[in-house]
């Protein structure tokens, strides 16, 4: 019972988390050295967490200078969510799944990634910063991310420096394409 009625609560929290990764979005866009996730269409993110990444050399500093700041700013955000890439981890690199079968890896022709198949991701790990992200957020919430993220830059930044974004400049330097599974 518990958990139907949890589950009933879902489409709404996960619109209140795509409301506020859509506002944080509009103002962190704007700011130069601050790449955020793009609005890739067809698709519906659902926000567990929100990523964004930092040009260092527009920013001033390096991601874990600039995390820790924000996190000064009483901006929850860290480096990393996981030790290493899912595709690293032994139940899927080893297929380490149901006693020595490799199921569901056994089942089709599959082929484990490997980082050199995936250029730029060591590039977007070193540069994203993980902001803590739920439903509760509000427009004030974000307003406060926001403001603290624009205070950082102008510390950080010399104004002589200080530079738009470029149109070119995007989430992935080298977007991953869809695959034929």
């Amino acid at each position: 019972m518990v958990a139907r009625a949890q589950l009933a609560k879902g489409p709404q929290l996960i619109a209140a988390r795509r409301t506020a990764a859509t506002a944080l979005s509009a103002r962190l866009r704007q700011l130069p050295g601050i790449i955020v996730p793009p609005d890739t269409p067809g698709t519906n993110p659902s926000w567990w967490l929100y990523n964004l990444l930092i040009d260092e050399a527009r920013v001033g500093v390096d991601a874990d200078t600039f995390c820790d700041a924000l996190n000064m700013e009483g901006v929850p955000a860290m480096r990393q969510y996981l030790n290493r890439p899912l595709f690293e981890e032994d139940v899927i690199a080893k297929r380490n799944t149901f006693g020595k079968s490799g199921y569901p890896f056994s089942a089709v022709d599959y082929v484990p990634q490997k980082m050199e198949d995936l250029p730029g991701l060591s590039e977007f790990f070193r540069r994203q910063i993980i902001l803590a992200w739920n439903s509760r957020l509000t427009a004030q919430h974000m307003d406060g991310v926001a403001n603290a993220v624009e205070k950082l830059l102008r510390a950080a930044t010399p104004t002589s420096q200080a530079r738009p974004s470029s149109p070119r400049e995007g989430y992935l330097s080298n977007p991953v394409q869809n695959r034929p599974s």
